[in-house]
C-alpha cells in the first residue's frame, strides 16, 4: 500500500479476550495536504490495494479519495450539495456509498468503478445504504421499507438492487448485511429494539456468534480469511457512557479484543469563546480514557480505525464556579500491523 501518508507516533496496546498474545499497530492519519483540491479527509474504507477517504474540497463539499498505485484520485458522487458518504473499496477500486438525494430526505445508494461508470439505487419515500463490496462488484448495505417503518438487508450484483430475506430470520425483525468477502460470505445482523443478533452468511446457511459482556456491537468488516471486524461498547462510569472497544473474529470463531491507544494530549486548555453564550473565565480539558472502533479490515491485517480520546471539560464560569462534563475528540488512522 502506497498512499501518501502523515506518519504519526503512537502507543497501541491489544487485549485479548481469548488468548495472551499482543498485537501492535502503527497508526498513519490522512494528509490532506498531499492531494489537490483536498481541505479536509479521513480514513473510512480499506481494500489490500487502496485506502478509501471521505474527504470534503475547499467549498466544504464531499469527495472521495483513492490511490492507483502512488497517484491520488479524486472523485466526486452526486451534486455538491447533496451530502456523500464514500464508505466501501474492493481491489478493482470500485467503490460504494450513499447519498442525500437533494430536495428530499431519501437517501440514494451508488456503486462507481474506477473509471467513474456509476450505478444508482433508490426508491421514493426511502433510504438505500451501502457500505462494502468484494471483487465482483456484489455490494451490501440496509434499506428502509414501508416508508422507513422496517428494515431490511440489501444487495446488489449484476442484475440490480434488491432487499434480501436472510434465511431463518422472524420477520418480526429487521436485518441489515455490513460487509461481503470474494468468497461471497456476509457479514450482518438482525435486529429489533430489544435484541441484536450478529451472523455470518453463506448461501441459506447463517452461523449467529455475539461477545458476552458486550451492550451493542457494531459490525463493519469481513475480509477473504473469514476474519470479521467492527466494535462492541460496554458501560465506563469514568466517562459516564459507553465505550467501545474494537474486535476481530476469526474464521475458527475466537474474538480477539483491540483497544489503540492514540497520541491524544493528557491535558489541553480551550479558548473560552469555543463554549460560548457563558461569561466563561477558563476552560481546560483530562483526557479520562480511549476508545476504539475497527471500521474495515483487508487481508493482510491492515485495518481503518476510529480512535476516541474521552475528556473532562472543566469550565470556570463567572458568577457559577466550576461546571464539568465529558466530551469526545476523534481521529481516523490507518493501522498497520507492527512487529
Amino acid at each position: 500500500m502506497k498512499p501518501l501518508l502523515m506518519p504519526l507516533l503512537v502507543a497501541v496496546t491489544t487485549i485479548s479476550s481469548s488468548i495472551a498474545s499482543a498485537q501492535s499497530y502503527e497508526l498513519q492519519v490522512f494528509d490532506p495536504g498531499n492531494v489537490a483540491g483536498v481541505e479536509f479527509g479521513f480514513y473510512s474504507g480499506l481494500s489490500d490495494r487502496s485506502p478509501l477517504v471521505s474527504a470534503f474540497d475547499v467549498n466544504f463539499e464531499p469527495i472521495g479519495v483513492f490511490w492507483q498505485g502512488n497517484q491520488a484520485r479524486v472523485f466526486r458522487v452526486g451534486a455538491p450539495e447533496e451530502y456523500c458518504w464514500y464508505r466501501g473499496i474492493n481491489d478493482q477500486l470500485s467503490t460504494v456509498g450513499f447519498r442525500e438525494v437533494q430536495g428530499t430526505s431519501d437517501v440514494a445508494a451508488w456503486t462507481r468503478n474506477k473509471h467513474g461508470y456509476l450505478r444508482t439505487f433508490a426508491t421514493p419515500g426511502e433510504r438505500v445504504f451501502l457500505y462494502r463490496l468484494n471483487k465482483s462488484n456484489v455490494a451490501v448495505g440496509e434499506t428502509t421499507t414501508g416508508g422507513g417503518v422496517a428494515w431490511s438487508a440489501f444487495l446488489v450484483d449484476e442484475q440490480g438492487g434488491r432487499p434480501v430475506a436472510v434465511p431463518g430470520v422472524s420477520p418480526a425483525l429487521n436485518t441489515y448485511f455490513a460487509a461481503i468477502n470474494d468468497k461471497g460470505q456476509i457479514l450482518g445482523g438482525a435486529w429489533n429494539q430489544f435484541e441484536h443478533h450478529p451472523f455470518l452468511m453463506k448461501g441459506n446457511t447463517v452461523t449467529y456468534f455475539d461477545i458476552g459482556d458486550a451492550h451493542e456491537i457494531g459490525l463493519r468488516a469481513l475480509n477473504n480469511k473469514g476474519q470479521a471486524a467492527g466494535y462492541w461498547t460496554e458501560y465506563e462510569p469514568l466517562i459516564g457512557d459507553y465505550r467501545s472497544h474494537g474486535f476481530i473474529r476469526k474464521a475458527n470463531g475466537s474474538i480477539k479484543t483491540i483497544d489503540l491507544t492514540y497520541g491524544f494530549a493528557r491535558h489541553e486548555v480551550y479558548d473560552p469563546d469555543l463554549y460560548g453564550g457563558y461569561p466563561i473565565l477558563e476552560a481546560h480539558g483530562e483526557l479520562l480514557t480511549q476508545a476504539t472502533a475497527i471500521l474495515d479490515l483487508n487481508d493482510r491485517g491492515e485495518i481503518v480505525a476510529e480512535v476516541t480520546g474521552w475528556y473532562r471539560i472543566t469550565l470556570f464560569i463567572d458568577g457559577v464556579g466550576e461546571v464539568q462534563f465529558t466530551e469526545p475528540r476523534w481521529v481516523y488512522a490507518l493501522g498497520t500491523p507492527a512487529g
